[in-house]
């Protein structure tokens, strides 16, 4: 069984059946300020609702809100209009009142509509050629004519900076999805059936997929996708991730205790190859930054596949000291991984088979896995 570092565990993005993290519970002030944040955003919402270039849908969404309907998609159009034009919006704060006032499975209906909810017109290219993008700003909501905040709409590849991008703010979707992790079974499930009703587009299949991991097949389509403008990035898509499947699909991630965490919880020794492509190509690239946390991941896995990717940085500063202290904890796996590998008449092979007689000498009864995997003699 993996180890998760008792340290790194504080970071993770937390999933359900998973390691134990920090408790996560809603914040009732913090749910307060949302209300008045809707509050004040109300007649913005209305009148985006009646602009003729709005999504149909979303607007009939803002008015059952509006109407006192517990409707998530026109809860997140109504906090996309807060956002983009109150200005001093605690957006993450929504998350507080909706499970507050809703509960977990409409917050997590309502952040997943987020995640895709445009609120104004869409950006126009420039024409010089530039690339830039021309931005049109609303400076106050006073005496502004009718329609002048524009429409409600999703998010298009136009839209460079995606008004949904708030919902990646560790207080929004990383501790929804702590809540969620630790709610009984029966809100979970209710969650999950209500969510699979609002994963129209790739913004809210990824979002849904990260709330929800142990939806294996969301995962499968999130990764799938290759949308442009994403509010959630390459860390909520690891964290997402749960099958040796959905590991075979990645040749990046960011290394930081929280990322390599969470995919030790969520791959166990299936995130090994990953953890071998990152450290191939810091080695690379001469950056040693980050090698400490990964080296720390692989010595945490009782895998066969360790030793290969410890063996190949074996040349580096520490590089021996820890396909040393792999070898000390897990002597059978090292003796199965690494027999084939000794006295191949390189550098490297001498190396384990000095190492592999320290290990058979201090327990015989290795010699028996050592021999299975030696390579047949040749032919005489």
């Amino acid at each position: 069984m993996v180890e998760i570092p008792v340290e790194w565990r504080e970071h993770l993005h937390p999933r359900r059946g998973g390691a134990a993290g920090p408790a996560a519970v809603p914040d009732a002030d913090a749910a307060r300020r949302a209300r008045e944040a809707e509050r004040r955003a109300r007649p913005i919402a209305a009148r985006m609702a009646e602009h003729e270039r709005t999504d149909p849908a979303l607007g009939e969404a803002v008015a059952a809100r509006l109407d006192g309907a517990p409707d998530p998609a026109g809860a997140a159009a109504v906090a996309a209009a807060a956002v983009r034009y109150l200005g001093d919006v605690d957006a993450p704060a929504f998350v507080d009142a909706w499970t507050l006032d809703h509960g977990l499975a409409f917050a997590a209906c309502a952040l997943t509509e987020a995640s895709s909810i445009e609120a104004g017109p869409v950006p126009v290219r420039a024409s010089s050629g530039s690339g830039a993008v021309r931005l049109v700003a609303h400076a106050s909501i006073g005496d502004a004519p009718r329609g002048w905040a524009g429409e409600l709409r999703r998010t298009t590849d136009e839209d460079a900076f995606p008004l949904g991008r708030w919902i990646a703010d560790d207080r929004a979707a990383k501790r929804l999805r702590a809540l969620l992790a630790a709610a009984p079974e029966d809100v979970y499930r209710d969650a999950v059936a209500r969510v699979a009703a609002h994963r129209g587009d790739p913004q809210r299949r990824r979002t849904a997929s990260y709330l929800l991991p142990t939806e294996t097949r969301w995962a499968d389509e999130a990764l799938a996708e290759n949308a442009h403008r994403q509010p959630l990035g390459q860390d909520h898509v690891l964290a997402s991730m749960s099958t040796a499947a959905h590991a075979a699909r990645v040749t990046w991630m960011p290394v930081t205790p929280a990322v390599v965490g969470t995919l030790l919880d969520g791959l166990g020794a299936d995130a090994v190859p990953l953890l071998d492509i990152a450290l191939r190509r810091r080695r690379r690239q001469g950056a040693d930054d980050t090698r400490p946390i990964l080296v720390r991941a692989l010595l945490e896995t009782p895998d066969e596949r360790i030793f290969p990717a410890l063996l190949a940085g074996i040349g580096e500063q520490g590089g021996p000291a820890a396909l040393l202290e792999a070898a000390d904890r897990y002597p059978a796996l090292a003796v199965r991984a690494l027999a084939p590998l000794a006295d191949d008449g390189t550098t490297d092979g001498l190396r384990v088979a000095g190492l592999l007689r320290g290990l058979l000498h201090a327990d015989p009864a290795l010699v028996v896995p050592a021999v299975e995997k030696l390579p047949p003699p040749p032919p005489v």
